[in-house]
């Protein structure tokens, strides 16, 4: 029963996100393009506005510089499709709830090129709990609580409240960035419906690439 069981669950795993992004690929008026945000605002607060584009934000790379010594002070996002989360000193049962999630994510590496998973803690990174992070597979970058506090709440704008969704606990938060650094969604990964709607938009994001790529 138990073989039964975990097929069922690997088959779960697998085909409801494939069934989201056909749905969403072909049925959702034949396109869908996932929204861009943090705009670029002016001295005034202002959205700034190219013609009649809006001008988003696009980041580069995560960087802590007062750990400029260290391995885990830097990651770039150009160039991959990334997801990034933030990790508290006291990661308990939501908190891991979301790297098992996360995980999910990260075993999609070999359908998805480029696709990469970035944790941020505030330092030192050994005042996590080793339980949490020694299955972690993938880096966890270590800041100051200032550093941490300007990349998560103005760099990725984590704290900020979405139109029409619930606050969401910013140890619960997952943000999807592009190949060219544009912040594309924002996720509960406490919430499976969010982990299987994260799936299906990496999914539209590699498609859109492939596409982009054969013009």
């Amino acid at each position: 029963m138990k073989k039964y069981g975990k097929a069922g669950l690997l088959i779960f795993t697998l085909v409801i996100p494939a069934l989201i992004f056909t749905f969403l690929r072909y049925f959702a008026s034949n396109h869908y393009d996932l929204p861009y945000f943090n705009p670029v605002l002016d001295q005034k607060g202002n959205v700034v506005i190219a013609g009649s584009d809006t001008v988003f934000k696009a980041l580069p790379e995560i960087h802590f510089p007062g750990r400029s010594n260290s391995a885990n002070s830097k990651q770039p996002l150009r160039g991959n499709i990334t997801v990034i989360n933030y990790i508290p000193a006291d990661c308990g049962d939501s908190c891991q709830l979301v790297l098992e999630q996360l995980k999910r994510i990260y075993a999609l590496r070999t359908h998805i090129e480029g696709l990469k998973l970035i944790s941020i803690a505030e330092q030192p990174a050994d005042s996590l709990d080793k339980s949490v992070t020694r299955e972690i597979g993938w880096p966890i970058l270590t800041g100051s609580a200032e550093e941490v506090a300007h990349v998560t709440e103005t760099d990725l704008q984590m704290k900020a409240n979405l139109p029409g969704k619930k606050n969401i606990p910013l140890f619960s938060k997952l943000v999807l960035i592009d190949r060219k650094g544009y912040t594309r969604g924002y996720y509960n990964g406490t919430l499976p419906e969010e982990i299987d709607r994260l799936m299906a938009e990496l999914k539209i994001l590699n498609f859109e690439e492939k596409e982009r790529l054969k013009h």
